[in-house]
Order: structure tokens, then sequence, then C-alpha cells
């Protein structure tokens, strides 16, 4: 897996690592997550014109987290034998793994990513089911290098997406 994800045009590989916690059960199977790939999919095609694709590449369920599951840096280092094996298939031109979990009740973010190479973390509300797409997008956003405008967070330094564009 390669260490730098930032602004490669092209399909990258999406690699779902579905992890229960003390919190709950992992709340996507196999074809939710397809679903909600090809979702993020669609959307990235139409807002970039094509420059960001991406598909399911993988799908696999992680031993239990027995903690309240808080940010990619826990993620990361729960998942890392299963991301080390993450290698990109045919035609992509890196991968993605996003950690999928149940939303944790003892933490203030709904989902987390490096900014500028793989690996996201994304958490799912039960009550609220369609958040969990528009985190996602926005969590790979940010391994694309996309961040937070300065406006929105002052001393921001990340490359904001273009003016007039969304990032959800």
């Amino acid at each position: 897996m390669e260490g730098s994800t930032t602004f490669k045009s092209g399909t990258y590989d999406v690699h779902i690592l579905a992890v229960s916690t003390r919190d709950g059960a992992y709340p996507w199977d196999e074809i939710e997550a397809r679903r909600q790939v090809e979702r993020m999919d669609a959307w990235f095609a139409a807002e970039t014109e094509g420059v960001f694709r991406f598909r399911l590449a993988g799908f696999q369920v992680l031993p239990e987290y027995p903690g309240s599951l808080c940010g990619v840096e826990p993620a990361e280092t729960h998942a890392a034998p299963e991301i080390k094996a993450i290698q990109p298939s045919a035609g992509a031109i890196d991968v993605l793994p996003v950690v999928v979990g149940p939303w944790p009740k003892d933490c203030d973010k709904s989902g987390q990513a490096w900014l500028g190479r793989p690996v996201a973390w994304v958490s799912v509300d039960s009550e609220y089911p369609t958040r969990a797409a528009m985190v996602l997008w926005h969590e790979v956003g940010h391994n694309l290098g996309l961040g937070h405008s300065a406006a929105i967070i002052p001393g921001n330094v990340a490359e904001p997406w273009p003016t007039g564009t969304y990032q959800p």
C-alpha cells in the first residue's frame, strides 16, 4: 500500500473493514458496503468530472474492538495487520482502507481520516443511517488531500474544495 494519495486522479480500491465494539455490532454487511461505495463513486464522479473514482475491492470483518472506537488512530492500530496486507487490484492507483463501526457513545466525532494518505474511520449511527454516507465521502476527501476551508477552521492550511464545490 502506498503512503500518499494526495490528488492522484484515477480509480481507488476501497476496502471496508467492519468492526464490532462495546457499542454494538458492525453496521454494514458487504451488500450495504458496496451500495455505499457505489453512491460515493457516483457523487465524486459528478463533482470531480470523473477525476476520482471508487470501487469496493474488499469487505472484511475484523476481530471485535474491546472498547469504544473513536478516531482514525485507534482504528488504524486495531486493523494494522489487515491494512498492511491490502494491495491495489488491476487498474487501481491506490487503496483506501475504511474502518466502519457502530456509533461510539462516548465520542465527539462521527468520522476521522488522515489528510493526504490512506485510512479513514467512519461510525454509523443507527438512528441516522444516511449520515454515514456523508461522513464516508467527507473522510475519503481528506484521504485525497482535501481539507476544511480556513473560513470554517481558522488556521487550516489544507487545500479546501474549489469554490462552489460542496464537500459533504
